[in-house]
């Protein structure tokens, strides 16, 4: 084996490497950008579908009996469960997967973010 033989195989070793950590590196970096834009997707559905929820439940169901007697702990629970219930028939199936993985449980997530809109709303 002559020298150029060898500087070639030690090149080829050394620039191996380096395109397998560079490809690496391009993997990990992708993999965030992707992570990003799909978080970015699923909140702002959810959000979006959590606000509208929010707003049909307090039209059909709160309007008429806020501020009379049949507004009680009992009817706000209620009118959570109603709203709770409508985002989650609504929201898609991998929406519902990514917030569970994601945050543990999609209920909580859910009426945390319920409570939110609501206070959003109020304000």
């Amino acid at each position: 084996m002559n020298w150029n033989d060898l500087i070639i195989s030690v090149c080829s070793v050394i620039l191996t490497g380096l395109a397998t950590w560079a490809l690496s590196l391009f993997t990990g970096w992708m993999n965030e950008k992707l992570k990003d834009k799909k978080f970015a997707k699923f909140a702002t559905e959810t959000l979006e579908i959590v606000t509208n929820c929010v707003k049909a439940t307090y039209q059909t169901y709160v309007e008429a009996i806020k501020g009379t007697d049949m507004w009680t702990k009992e009817a706000q629970q209620t009118a959570l469960r109603m709203a709770l219930e409508a985002a989650k028939e609504t929201l898609s199936e991998d929406t519902k997967k990514y917030i569970s993985e994601t945050y543990g449980g999609l209920d909580e997530y859910l009426v945390n973010l319920i409570e939110a809109v609501l206070y959003d709303l109020k304000n």
